[in-house]
């Protein structure tokens, strides 16, 4: 199932989304037994995607790159590779790599110009 970030989909999100665990710290004292833990509450964790997307030509596949740079900083709307559905909070978002395959992928749009992006973001509440 490919995923979708903002509607736009991708041939594969390269991760899932959890919800929020709860978070526990622990510690440990020099020369006593046992440790003291206390809980911090709920806080989602930041998940890092490396979605894969498939372009007819560079230059569609280069414009697409400003167009998710421009999403840092949004909240958006994922559907992971498994159908989780969240709304998100993108922190980061990085050009890995861009390349022309020899023949179309056979992905989203069947071209031969890939983009993989990092993205790594937090589940909103």
């Amino acid at each position: 199932m490919p995923g979708y970030i903002n509607g736009h989909a991708f041939i594969t999100l390269g991760g899932t989304l959890s919800p929020a665990a709860e978070e526990v710290e622990t510690w440990q004292t020099d020369g006593q037994d046992g440790y003291g833990a206390r809980t911090l509450g709920k806080r989602p964790p930041v998940h890092v995607l490396r979605p894969v997307k498939d372009f007819g030509t560079s230059s569609a596949r280069n414009s697409a790159i400003n167009t998710y740079a421009g999403w840092q900083g949004s909240v958006v709307t994922i559907i992971d590779d498994v159908g989780n559905s969240a709304r998100c909070l993108i922190l980061n978002v990085q050009h890995l790599r861009s390349y022309r395959v020899q023949t179309a992928v056979g992905g989203i749009n069947g071209g031969n110009h890939l983009l993989e992006m990092v993205f790594r973001v937090r589940l909103k509440n």
